[in-house]
């Protein structure tokens, strides 16, 4: 029977970790001539759960699926993992926002802390209790707006992606694991930076960038809003992010040369992963379930860019080079 210890969570998760894809795999499927050899080498790895294998989006969808409910049943401090499953909660409640305004039947997703039907069930009831306190208060004022055919879906994912992070922040505060506060504060700076660069990008204000900036990380708001209009050579100075000096000074320099984010949201997903792989070996925290939990996520996404350039003939190289690191 599962029990609710750090020493039962870490003991299982060394055996789980021992399943977890190497770099060496990761090469034979970059290496395997088409999109059919990929299919084949993962059924070959045992990757999959044996789900249909010429459809590789159900076979991460059983592994992911897995993954967190693995992680649901054992961990004995959910709050730390929660801060991290909190994106599949809020991911839900967006799709199922989408899905209310269309009038069409909405497919959740088991990523968050609630199992997808249980999510579902408590929606379509409109008992928003079970969701914690950021994400009630979001998705009861946006359900009203849609209720009054008021909403707009750029605003909506604005205030539950705020209120997403305000719940991360309040896990990982309360989950008194310094490794994941760290983590949180680090997602929530970093796509606070990518986000600015969005807008930059398109054109758009201030007042569009202070909807979209979410709340949880150590940079103040006013960082980026004093560095919206800033000159490319002044920006990286003036936004002061000195915790991450090298990954923005990298990021931002290839935004600006390609206007593509991929290597800033890349390095920023590196940079998470080495957080966590430093305290792989811990005894005493549950921050190696957490690692595990981002390690199934960074191999579903390997998996996706290799089976995309694959289907789309994309060099080798090119996939390579969004590929993230791997936990294992």
């Amino acid at each position: 029977m599962p029990q609710k210890s750090i020493p039962y969570a870490i003991a299982r998760t060394r055996v789980l970790e021992g399943k977890l894809l190497t770099q060496e795999q990761m090469r034979r499927l970059l290496d395997a001539p088409d999109a059919q050899a990929v299919l084949r080498t993962l059924v070959e790895m045992g990757y999959g759960l044996g789900q249909e294998s010429s459809d590789y989006r159900k076979m991460i969808a059983a592994e992911l699926a897995q993954a967190y409910g693995y992680v649901r049943e054992v961990t004995p401090n959910p709050y730390a993992t929660g801060a991290f499953m909190l994106k599949g909660d809020c991911h839900n409640c967006k799709v199922f926002c989408k899905a209310k305004l269309l009038g069409r039947t909405p497919e959740l997703s088991d990523s968050g802390t609630i199992p997808a039907q249980l999510l579902l069930d408590a929606l379509q009831s409109q008992r928003y209790s079970v969701l914690p306190l950021h994400l009630e208060k979001a998705m009861r004022a946006e359900d009203a707006k849609i209720e009054s055919g008021t909403a707009q879906m750029q605003s909506l994912e604005f205030a539950l992606d705020a209120a997403c992070y305000a719940d991360m922040a309040d896990y990982a505060q309360k989950s008194r694991q310094q490794t994941v506060v760290r983590c949180i504060q680090a997602q929530a700076d970093l796509l606070n930076l990518t986000t600015l660069l969005r807008i930059r990008k398109n054109g758009q204000g201030a007042e569009t960038l202070v909807q979209a900036l979410v709340p949880g990380g150590m940079v103040e708001h006013k960082v980026y809003l004093d560095a919206l209009h800033a000159t490319d050579d002044a920006l990286i100075q003036q936004l002061h992010m000195q915790a991450y000096r090298e990954l923005v000074q990298t990021g931002v320099e290839a935004f600006f040369k390609t206007g593509s984010l991929g290597v800033l949201e890349r390095l920023t997903d590196d940079f998470i992963t080495a957080l966590l792989r430093a305290c792989r070996y811990e005894r005493d925290s549950i921050t190696p379930l957490v690692g595990y939990l981002v390690a199934k996520e960074r191999e579903a996404q390997a998996i996706r860019v290799i089976m995309v350039a694959k289907m789309n003939n994309v060099p080798v190289e090119m996939a390579q080079e969004r590929l993230r690191e791997l936990y294992a």
